[in-house]
């Protein structure tokens, strides 16, 4: 009896160890939506990671997430590439990052991204040294032998190895130029020059690949700069910009508070009889007093060959400037010529130029501009103070957002240049 009970326990416990082991060596397995949910908080927190700069840490959960049969093959295909672009663009690590577009490529040939998948496999194996095989995917690579010719159809105008330029590619180059100067390339001949321009700085691009210049630290550090400044502009552009609206009512407002600026000041046409000497222009004076006809005498007597044509008319005086058409600034006579009426004639006035004899030809007060004369200026007025409220303030806040702390004191102190001993009692 003793020994039945014995072998009954012995037996037990050997069906609980291979129960222990075999859970051990086979854990339960975990249901479809644990597995999709781990997915999911792979990725999230491979996104957080890779907004923080982290692009190795980012890589390891893109990793684990690429490792679940749950993932649907588009998905294995877009994160392949994003990992690839962060061994790439990040950690310049071109052999891994070559692997992985391989991978999105064999997840996805059809993806959206195999135009921009091809072009980074042939930077990879130009980085590898492998520049035999880049040229190989040159001229095997959709995106250059035919993608394009897909995208822009039309006559072919070039070739380039087995890359078709068609003129719809070219017409899409001129579309990219600004306004003023796509009216440069709309005949043949200019549509040409373009083509062998176009032409040219695509076989320099490539040439400039070939030899690695893409990793050259100053031109890298100057693409940086020129990324930066772009980025603020965009980000200035939509913060602060294009997010300003002015509605007739501010416009309105404005233009009552400000309408003693919004006036256009007095302003008199004038003409002139210049002479040679004091001794003339008193002659011509006491003809126009009795009542000489002045246009007759501008034809018959002035030095000014410019104006003797057209009645001696130097155009109109801006009386706010105080400076007369061919004579300069002169705010005492512009002051005496304000004094006279449309059809008198000023005294005799010595300039360097000789000696003058002015008449009024006509007088336009002073008036207040309308609100549509203005309308462009109050718009631009109130808009630069707008964007500088809106600046401000989005400086502000980033400044809280970031805790930026600014030491201002230490810009009062005035150390001792290096070099100097300090002075000690």
């Amino acid at each position: 009896m003793a020994n039945k009970t014995a072998a009954v326990v012995l037996w037990l416990i050997l069906i609980c160890g291979l129960g222990g082991l075999v859970l051990g060596v086979f854990p339960l397995s975990k249901t479809k939506g644990q597995e999709k949910q781990d997915i999911q908080e792979h990725i999230a927190m491979a996104n957080a990671l890779r907004r923080e700069g982290l692009a190795q840490e980012a890589i390891r959960e893109f990793d684990l997430a690429l490792q679940s049969n749950e993932l649907a093959k588009s998905k294995k295909a877009n994160i392949s590439y994003l990992v690839a672009n962060l061994y790439f663009e990040e950690l310049k690590d071109y052999k891994k990052a070559l692997a992985y577009y391989v991978r999105a490529k064999h997840f996805n040939p059809q993806s959206s991204e195999r135009q921009k998948i091809e072009q980074r496999t042939v930077e990879c194996l130009e980085n590898l040294g492998r520049s035999a095989d880049a040229q190989y995917k040159l001229s095997e690579a959709t995106y250059l032998a035919g993608e394009k010719a897909a995208k822009y159809p039309g006559r072919v105008v070039a070739k380039l190895g087995d890359r078709e330029i068609t003129m719809g590619e070219l017409e899409a180059e001129i579309q990219k130029l600004p306004p003023f100067q796509r009216e440069q390339y709309q005949d043949d001949d200019t549509k040409l020059e373009l083509l062998k321009m176009y032409i040219a700085n695509e076989l320099m691009h490539t040439a400039a690949l070939r030899k690695g210049y893409q990793d050259d630290t100053s031109l890298r550090e100057q693409v940086s700069q020129l990324q930066k400044m772009l980025m603020i502009r965009k980000l200035y552009d939509e913060q602060v910009k294009n997010a300003i609206s002015i509605t007739p009512t501010e416009m309105d407002l404005y233009y009552q508070a400000h309408k003693q600026e919004f006036t256009i000041p007095e302003k008199l046409k004038v003409a002139h009889i210049l002479l040679a000497n004091d001794a003339d222009a008193q002659q011509v004076h006491t003809a126009l007093q009795n009542g000489a006809d002045f246009a007759t005498l501008v034809k018959e007597r002035s030095l000014d060959e410019q104006t003797k044509t057209r009645g001696g008319d130097l155009g109109f005086v801006n009386t706010s400037t105080g400076v007369i058409p061919t004579i300069g600034k002169n705010e005492a006579l512009v002051n005496q010529l304000k004094s006279l009426g449309q059809g008198e004639y000023s005294e005799i006035v010595s300039s360097d130029r000789g000696y003058h004899i002015f008449k009024i030809l006509e007088v336009q007060p002073e008036r207040p501009q309308r609100f549509d004369e203005v309308k462009s200026q109050i718009e631009g007025a109130l808009r630069q103070v707008k964007e500088q409220e809106r600046e401000h303030q989005l400086i502000e806040n980033l400044m809280k957002t970031q805790n930026v702390i600014i030491y201002e004191g230490e810009f009062a102190k005035s150390p001792a240049s290096p070099g100097t001993p300090e002075l000690t009692e």
